[in-house]
């Protein structure tokens, strides 16, 4: 039966992704309330792209429409955690 991977575990996936996606961003001083597009100055496509890199680094489904659901790292991660304890 495979683990479900921690709350710490799935952000450090998100931030890792994200650090990749835009070298020398502050993506640890990022405000995980606030939205990406504001603290990284993320536009539509770059999170469609963060959730690309997320589908296949978790392997979970995630549906285009989610983008509109994950605009911060903490919904993110919840949004991670319901779909991968589904």
């Amino acid at each position: 039966m495979p683990v479900t991977p921690t709350t710490a575990q799935i952000r450090e996936q998100v931030t890792s992704i994200l650090a990749d996606m835009i070298p020398g961003a502050p993506v640890s001083f990022v405000d995980p309330d606030s939205p990406l597009s504001d603290e990284l100055e993320l536009e539509a496509a770059d999170l469609a792209n963060l959730l690309v890199g997320l589908r296949h680094r978790l392997g979970v489904h995630i549906p285009d429409a989610a983008i509109g659901e994950t605009t911060s790292l903490n919904t993110i991660v919840r949004f991670l955690q319901r779909k991968l304890q589904a």
